[in-house]
């Protein structure tokens, strides 16, 4: 389908009316493109208002009005303009299609928001997106929209040579959508904040995701939508606001807890607990020793300043060790850590990868104060932050610059909490606030604090052994963990793991038997159909890693908690003409396993895998 770009002025001879009906447009002149979507751009021109407009709005339209400047087209596979009541109806026809629609306004830092519900759709099963666009020139705009029935959305970057995705994730709250032939009687709210080259997003009042994007400055503003799999897509645009930006200069992000729905999760299973705890904390809590804990909540931020507060609520005992701090720039599993140690008067810079654990920064502190004996709840906190500006980063407690760290690696993600327990079992942190606003300045200290070499500190995960298996089963449950299982657990970890990278499944036979060599080789098959190709996989040791259930002297049963990361090339194009790939990680707290040693061979015979917890699902773009 050739695309077209329509400018209102060359719908010669259209007739505006209200409602669905709309009057033949003429052929619309036709502008190649080295866009492969197909995609339809309309613009009108606007006309001013002449309604009072509420203080801090500066432009608001409810649609009720069929003369307020909005396009009203009829041509091929699209359809836009007033429908009557009080609602502005955009329709695309045709299956991979795109549409987006605008007025012909100009604002740069402003939040737009609208209120939209789907008409109707040709079927039950295809997928779809629909929102807004915004800072539009020519064929550059932002859109950010979401998909009802994938439950996700996206915010991506149109420009004349393709689609860049800056951020995606998933939803549960959307609401205006019902099932085929029926008329959902709910709508749902898209809000974008945009300042500078700072941008938040909201659906339904609940902030999803932050980007940072300096390249689109000022520019049209309207309505997207995209039909992808689904042939036809009817969507009602029930007002547009656009007002004074509520997103503050001075303040990117800002959460003090009191809102139980601001977004973050809020998980409570085996050695982990987390979410809000009235009136006006987030808890992160880990429960067993030598474990740790990061929380995010899905945002994406380069430089910045990124602030909290913190006390520790409690703790089990007086005397282990635990840290806990800020996660930042995290994508995947890469991240930086900022972390302090109330009990040894420390603190550590930390970069964290699927590799391992590498120490950028440490050493000690002595103005801590958010912790109290066991028993006691502190009546002082702790703040900590950190600025961040390219590879240049600084880092304070309580108002002191401890230290300054130069790395490169990760230069934009997510933001969040972290909590390790070291020799604790258990910790209980309360964060009180988060604050990111843009990087402020911070002159380079002339001392660097003492600070030990950078040192990899390896994550538990599988590594090969060559270590002979011991003859007959131990009797005593910590030796039958040490001298057995772990070894086994790792051993047949491996074989899966090469079996899904390679599709060779001969090494399953040595570790697996029966009813669990079935299960592993069904469970390896599914892994490879999310992928063309899987390039990576991974496994970590998580929470109290095996548990002995009971065992005699040929037969043991076990639970074990692990964390797995998958990574492949799906069948998908990146806007570079690049595969796209997906990573997926996924935590399984409580697989129960039966081994059995017969005729001095050890074998899994029984696997029961529990539930698993998606923690992660991202997209890769290049």
């Amino acid at each position: 389908m050739t695309r077209r770009l329509l400018q209102l002025g060359m719908l010669l001879g259209v007739i505006f009316v209200a409602g669905c009906s709309t009057a033949n447009a003429p052929a619309a002149a036709s502008a190649p493109s080295p866009v492969a979507t197909p995609t339809a751009a309309v613009t009108a021109t606007a006309a001013a208002q002449e309604v009072a407009l509420p203080e801090g709005v500066l432009y608001e339209d409810d649609f009720s009005n069929p003369q307020s400047g909005w396009p009203i087209v009829d041509v091929d596979n699209y359809r836009f303009g007033y429908h009557p009541p009080d609602f502005y109806h955009v329709e695309v026809k045709s299956p991979h299609d795109t549409l987006p629609v605008f007025r012909g306004m100009n604002f740069g830092d402003a939040t737009v928001e609208t209120t939209a519900l789907v008409d109707h759709t040709t079927t039950e099963t295809g997928d779809y997106r629909y929102g807004l666009a915004l800072r539009r020139s020519g064929r550059q705009y932002y859109a950010f929209t979401v998909s009802p029935r994938k439950k996700s959305w996206q915010i991506a970057k149109h420009s004349p040579t393709g689609v860049k995705t800056l951020a995606e994730g998933t939803i549960d709250t959307l609401q205006g959508f019902a099932p085929k032939g029926v008329t959902p009687d709910k709508k749902d709210d898209l809000r974008v904040d945009a300042v500078g080259s700072n941008f938040a997003f909201f659906i339904n009042g609940r902030n999803v995701a932050h980007v940072s994007d300096a390249e689109y400055v000022s520019g049209d503003v309207g309505f997207i939508v995209e039909t992808l799999d689904e042939s036809l897509v009817h969507v009602h645009y029930d007002s547009l606001v656009i007002s004074k930006p509520k997103q503050s200069e001075d303040v990117l992000f800002e959460d003090d807890f009191t809102n139980p729905d601001g977004g973050w999760p809020k998980v409570d299973f085996n050695n982990y607990r987390f979410g809000y705890h009235p009136p006006d904390f987030y808890h992160v809590e880990v429960k067993a020793p030598h474990d740790s804990l990061t929380v995010f909540r899905g945002m994406n931020f380069g430089d910045a300043s990124v602030e909290t507060t913190a006390l520790v609520d409690h703790t089990t005992t007086d005397s282990g060790g635990y840290r806990y701090g800020l996660a930042l720039r995290r994508s995947g599993d890469q991240y930086y850590v900022f972390a302090v140690s109330p009990r040894t008067k420390s603190w550590q810079i930390a970069k964290h990868a699927s590799q391992g654990v590498t120490v950028l920064a440490e050493g000690s502190v002595d103005t801590l104060q958010g912790f109290a004996p066991k028993g006691v709840t502190p009546d002082k906190k702790d703040d900590l932050r950190v600025d961040a500006v390219g590879s240049d980063f600084a880092f304070f407690i309580n108002g002191h610059d401890v230290a300054h760290v130069n790395d490169a690696d990760y230069a934009t993600g997510d933001v969040g909490f972290f909590v390790e327990t070291l020799d604790e079992p258990l910790v209980h942190v309360h964060y009180d606030s988060l604050i990111i606003r843009p990087p402020q300045e911070t002159p380079i200290a002339d001392l660097t604090p003492a600070a030990a070499a950078a040192t990899p500190v390896p994550t538990p995960t599988a590594m090969p052994t060559a270590t002979p298996l011991p003859a007959t089963l131990p009797a005593d449950a910590k030796a039958l963990i040490d001298t057995v299982l772990s070894d086994v657990v790792e051993r047949a970890n491996n074989a899966e793991v090469d079996a899904i990278l390679s599709g060779d499944e001969n090494d399953i036979e040595l570790w697996w038997d029966g009813a669990a060599r079935d299960r592993v080789l069904a469970s390896i098959k599914s892994i490879r159909d999310r992928f063309v190709q899987v390039t990576e996989v991974n496994w970590a040791r998580s929470g109290e890693w095996i548990q002995v259930q009971s065992h005699s002297d040929t037969e043991a049963t076990y639970t074990t908690s692990e964390t797995w990361t998958f990574v492949g090339t799906a069948d998908q194009k990146c806007a570079d003409g690049s595969a796209l790939r997906r990573r997926y990680v996924e935590t399984y707290p409580n697989q129960r396993y039966t081994l059995r040693l017969k005729d001095g061979k050890y074998q899994i015979i029984a696997w029961q895998l529990g539930r698993a917890i998606t923690g992660d699902i991202t997209t890769i773009c290049p």
